[in-house]
């Protein structure tokens, strides 16, 4: 199955409806959910919801030394950093911990003296 497949089904249109591309990664501003992910209606609730039980890994597990019983109070960059190890723990699994590949939109017509990153 292609990534596509799992992500949209078989029967879908060919491209990202307004609602998907609308959609980002944006944290609340509820002072009890600071860690929650914002989701607009008919955006990709099901890739939302695997990001944001990744980013509650980070928290709970990652983060500190010792297992949490309760999700403390995150500054913005802790939560930038959630949200960067969840990514890369998702993509790094979708790779079956062998590769990840990740694109980068850009202005620039190629990209030189291009540097990879072995995990």
């Amino acid at each position: 199955q292609t990534l596509r497949e799992i992500v949209f089904g078989t029967a879908v249109a060919p491209s990202f409806n307004d609602e998907w591309r609308r959609q980002g990664f944006t944290f609340q501003d509820i002072h009890q959910v600071t860690y929650g992910l914002i989701q607009h209606k008919g955006g990709p609730c099901g890739v939302l919801a695997c990001v944001q039980a990744y980013i509650l890994k980070y928290i709970l597990f990652c983060k500190s030394d010792s297992y949490n019983t309760e999700i403390p109070e995150l500054t913005r960059t802790e939560k930038r950093e959630a949200l960067v190890d969840s990514f890369s723990s998702i993509l790094w699994k979708s790779g079956e911990t062998r590769h990840a590949v990740v694109t980068l939109k850009s202005h620039h017509s190629a990209i030189s003296n291009l540097k990879t990153k072995k995990y």
